[in-house]
């Protein structure tokens, strides 16, 4: 319905405009409102070059990139009509955190060792139903610097929108009768 595609539209548009806005962001590449499969819309990103190593600073614009869309129909529609779209965005955003703290050792205040295991990541224990192999301080540090993370990206990109509320609005209803813009479209709006 109509709703649901404006909806969309500025939930895409929000990843769009922090990914051009968080410069360690890869470019957009093409963003959709036209439904394929379970999407509703999409926004691809490409990389300028193939990547070895990911940098803490990348993984962080990642974040608040991935969380461009909730701020958006938060800031747009309000608290309350927030929607199930993002459910992908924070299962993603919340792998990234994860590994940042567990697993690559990105925050002193963790420590430079690996908390994740190939088995049993997110749950402590390197076999399912084993005892802890991390104590349980360690656990709810792990834990708190996460939600940490993830609750400054997610101001971040609040912050971001806001400052862009117009040009959002632009590019969204432009979006909506466009129904697809490539690369070309959407990076003329920053010449």
């Amino acid at each position: 319905n109509e709703q649901e595609r404006k909806i969309t539209a500025y939930h895409e548009v929000g990843h769009a405009l922090l990914g051009k806005l968080c410069i360690h962001s890869d470019p957009v590449h093409k963003v959709s409102i036209t439904p394929r499969g379970w999407a509703l819309g999409v926004t691809w990103f490409m990389p300028e070059r193939d990547a070895v190593l990911t940098s803490k600073a990348k993984f962080l614009d990642e974040l608040c990139v991935l969380y461009g869309g909730r701020a958006s129909e938060e800031i747009f529609f309000g608290k309350d009509m927030i929607t199930t779209w993002a459910s992908n965005d924070i299962e993603r955003a919340t792998s990234i955190a994860r590994n940042m703290v567990m697993r690559y050792g990105m925050y002193d205040e963790i420590g430079q060792e690996n908390f994740a295991w190939e088995r049993g990541m997110g749950n402590y224990t390197g076999v399912e139903g084993e005892r802890p192999l991390v104590s349980e301080s360690t656990q709810k540090s792990i834990d708190t610097k996460v939600r940490e993370i993830l609750k400054e990206q997610y101001e971040r990109a609040m912050k971001m929108i806001q400052d862009n509320k117009k040009l959002h609005i632009k590019i969204s209803e432009d979006l909506l009768k466009m129904e697809e813009m490539t690369r070309e479209e959407f990076a003329g709006y920053f010449a």
